[in-house]
Order: C-alpha cells, then structure tokens, then sequence
C-alpha cells in the first residue's frame, strides 16, 4: 500500500481546501521605490478577504498532474470531482481516462480516508489517518489539507495585522502588485495580485533564511455567484522537488451539497 500512497496522497493534496478569516485593516505601508499612484495595501487586502469570506463551498470537475523525482513517471487523473465545504471538509474521486475511479479521498481537518476501489488486496485498498503524519516515502510531509490551502487561499487573513503586511512593488501597466506578508517563526510570504478587483495570482513562501519552501502561480480566474476563484493552480515545492497542477472545470460556487459526501465511516480495524 506503501507505493500507492507514495503515487496518490500528493494528488489528493491538491484538492481545494479554502479559508477565509477576518482581520484588522492594515494601514498602508509601502516599500521604497514603489512608483506614486500605487494601491493601497489595505483595500488591496479588504477585497481579497471580501472574496474568501464569501465562499461557502464548491463543486467542480477537475484534472489533476504531478511530477515528482520519487515517482516513475508523469501522474496525471484527467477526470475527477472536488467537493469542499467549510471550513474543511474535503470530498474527491479520481478517475482515468476510461472513466475508472483510481482513487477515493476524504478528508477533514487532520483526519481523513483515501481509498483505491480498483486495489484487490483488502489492506492496501484503504488508508486512514485520524491526525497528522510524516511519511519518508512520499513527496510531501504535510497533510493534504495543507498543501491545498497553499495553492489556493494561503493567507489567514486573521493573523494578517496592521505591522505585518506591506506593499513592495506596483506595475501600472500589468495591474500586478506585490504584497510581502511576514508571518510566525520568521516565516514571509510575498502575494502577486492583480486587480481590479483582486486576486491572487503569485503566491512564495519562504523560510527564515530566505529559501523558497513552495512557489504558486494562479490564473484562468472565473466569478461563479460573485465569488473569484482560479480554475488553474501549479505549485512548486524545491524541497521535494515536486511540480503539482490542477485544472478545474464546471466550477459552481456555493451550491448545494450532499452532507454525507464528507462522512469519513472506515476506523482500522474494519
């Protein structure tokens, strides 16, 4: 079961946990150099959690692609569905080319359930975990949850005060603007956002020294009940050297949702 993780866990990382918080307003505060006429940080900041508070849950189509040094060859489920409620639940089914499900994952907060319907072998057809783990064999040491809220709503915009957010560069031609975020345990995060109105669409996280620890770039943005959200993600972990993409499709924004999708109903043992 151990190779089956190693090929699908990443993957199933990559499906679309989202978080919206509340924060005080930052005032603006601005880099040197950044040209005159620039926006200020704190609008900047006030639309992008306008647009995450309002989404609830989504439905969309999707196809998934991974690249990884610890993986024989290119990953990539060209049909799936993502479910997501909030404030974590996680729902998606991955299937191949011919319409085949290859995988099963539920998941919420630190626990969840991954199955592979298409595994004979009753003890390598399930993986369950009811906290978080680290496992040496796969391309991430993260939950899913977390690798997801990476490439798709980074910012807890409650931890984001009025110190800790400024704007370092504004290109008026392209409407892109940069936004360095510091963060706990020395932690930064720089946002490239493009508006109006604003989205994200560049997303690096650093370590205290400096070093990239994951890079996001999002784009193919559609507005589905007034809530902007990327239909394209790529994300590049240096660490493990591993490359994720996810495209969605049929995207419907706060519809109605089965609320059995999200029951994870397997314990060890069974």
């Amino acid at each position: 079961m151990r190779s089956s993780i190693t090929q699908i866990l990443p993957i199933c990382a990559l499906c679309l946990v989202v978080l919206g918080c509340q924060t005080a307003e930052p005032r603006q505060s601005m880099s040197p150099g950044v040209p005159a006429g620039a926006p200020n940080v704190a609008d900047i900041i006030a639309s992008l959690q306008t647009n995450d508070t309002a989404l609830s849950n989504f439905r969309a189509a999707g196809t998934l692609t991974l690249e990884s040094p610890k993986l024989k060859s290119i990953q990539r489920f060209p049909s799936g569905i993502v479910a997501y409620r909030r404030p974590a639940d996680l729902y998606v089914v991955g299937k191949n080319a011919l319409g085949a499900t290859l995988f099963k994952l539920t998941s919420r907060d630190a626990e969840f359930l991954i199955e592979f319907p298409a595994v004979s072998n009753t003890d390598d057809r399930y993986y369950y975990s009811f906290e978080g783990e680290q496992f040496a064999d796969v391309p991430f040491s993260v939950l899913p949850a977390d690798v997801a809220r990476e490439m798709f709503m980074p910012v807890d915009w409650d931890t984001v005060t009025q110190d800790s957010a400024r704007l370092t560069g504004y290109d008026p031609q392209s409407g892109e603007a940069t936004i360095e975020i510091d963060l706990s345990h020395g932690l930064t995060r720089k946002l490239t956002v493009r508006g109006e109105p604003w989205v994200i669409v560049g997303n690096v996280l650093r370590n205290s020294d400096g070093s990239p620890l994951s890079e996001t770039r999002l784009s193919d943005f559609t507005e589905n009940n007034g809530v902007r959200f990327p239909a394209r993600s790529e994300a590049w972990f240096p660490i493990e050297r591993t490359r994720l993409s996810f495209d969605l499709r049929n995207i419907r924004i706060n519809t109605e949702l089965d609320a059995a999708l999200f029951n994870i109903t397997w314990r060890p043992g069974q």
